[in-house]
Formats: C-alpha cells, structure tokens, sequence
C-alpha cells in the first residue's frame, strides 16, 4: 500500500467515525499502527486475522480507527 493510499484510508475512517470523538482522540490515534477491533463493529470489508482474547473475537488491522472505539467518551458527551 502506498503512502497516499493510507492516508487516504486514514481520512476515509476519520470522516466515518461518530462525532462524539475529540481532535485530540483523532490526533493520538493518528499514531497508532496496529489496532484490534471487535467484529461485532466491523464496517470496512477487507483481509483480517481474527484473535480470541478472553473469548471475544478480535482482528487485527493496519489502521489507527479502531484506537477510538475503546476510548471513553469526554464529560460533555462528545
């Protein structure tokens, strides 16, 4: 995958996200490299290897997205 690529990856994902994450959870997220999601918040089609971690079924990807859905959301609600 090329450099444009990726970061056109990255600014699909970011643009996709529910708007209750701050610019500053998509900036420090912007760092993270290897990521594991639930399936059960699987939207983007594509390659996975799935893990089993205290029975819950994960797989990782190369993105920076899934970061967010594990951080709380800020005291506003946001």
């Amino acid at each position: 995958m090329t450099e444009q690529q990726i970061t056109d990856n990255r600014h699909a994902l970011v643009e996709s996200l529910p708007p209750q994450f701050t610019r500053e959870q998509l900036a420090a997220a912007t760092n993270t490299t290897t990521t594991l999601w639930a399936l059960k918040e699987d939207r983007h089609a594509g390659p996975k290897c799935t893990h089993t971690v205290n029975g819950q079924t994960w797989y990782a990807r190369d993105d920076f997205a899934a970061w967010l859905y594990r951080q709380p959301a800020t005291p506003d609600g946001r």
